[in-house]
């Protein structure tokens, strides 16, 4: 079985938007149904996957694990805005 490089709740970039993965369903063909709903207002969308191009947004963390901090303000930039998004999201 092949695992998905995104999980319920990540936050993704599809056609040009940002997304947030609401549902995960296995095709049983190679293909997932991937229903999101946009960051910036709408109704949620399904889309299949592979054939739509679904690539997750890495947090700051996950650039830290992965030492793909070149700079400490690139870092601190990372940060904040991993900082603000918790904020918003749990406020």
């Amino acid at each position: 079985m092949t695992t998905l490089p995104f999980d319920i709740g990540s936050k993704v970039r599809c056609r040009n938007q940002v997304w947030e993965v609401i549902k995960i369903s296995n095709n049983q063909d190679g293909t997932w149904t991937v229903r999101m709903f946009p960051d910036n207002g709408g109704r949620p969308q399904p889309f299949l996957y592979p054939l739509t191009a679904i690539e997750p947004i890495a947090t700051a963390t996950d650039h830290l694990l992965e030492s793909r901090i070149d700079h400490i303000d690139h870092y601190r930039l990372l940060t904040n805005a991993t900082r603000l998004s918790l904020v918003y999201e749990y406020d």
